[in-house]
């Protein structure tokens, strides 16, 4: 790739924190296990270079994975890639309820029951600790198609993938 290249790339990737697409886009480094990550290499990027791979991966996803999904037949056919990218009837929205119980955070393979009777299961890796009693969460689909659960108590916010 020409450093021209290179330099509008960066450019661009430095100006996505300003412009309302990128508000709820992690970056590839959030988006994926610390095995991943450290399989894939992307650790050897500078900051910079991560920054131009994010700025690719979500104008990648936004404007041409639509169309693949569309046209390429084993894409068309993936079944785990329906489920994470198109929402169930009732899920056109934000869902809105409660956790049922006491919640004490997530460190990696957390469930969430809902008192709307759906389980949502954490799918990326964090950790989070608060003690809270029933709290109200919303969760909303993010710019990548994957859904994103919110304690709106305390703003923190984790990815998650429905299981029931």
């Amino acid at each position: 790739m020409s450093k021209m290249k290179v330099f509008v790339l960066v450019l661009f990737a430095i100006s996505l924190p300003t412009t309302g697409l990128a508000k709820d886009f992690p970056g590839v480094e959030a988006l994926m296990s610390k095995e991943e990550f450290a399989a894939t290499g992307l650790g050897k990027l500078s900051v910079e270079e991560r920054n131009a791979l994010d700025a690719w991966l979500l104008k990648y996803t936004t404007d041409d994975v639509p169309g693949l999904v569309r046209e390429v037949p084993a894409l068309k056919e993936s079944i785990s890639l329906k489920q994470a990218v198109s929402p169930k009837p009732e899920e056109e929205g934000p869902i809105v309820s409660r956790i049922s119980g006491s919640f004490s955070g997530w460190k990696g393979k957390a469930l969430f029951k809902l008192e709307n009777g759906q389980v949502w299961k954490q799918r990326q890796t964090g950790r989070y600790s608060k003690k809270l009693e029933n709290p109200e969460v919303r969760i909303n689909k993010n710019l990548m198609g994957f859904y994103m659960l919110e304690i709106l108590e305390t703003g923190r916010r984790i990815g998650v993938k429905r299981i029931k």
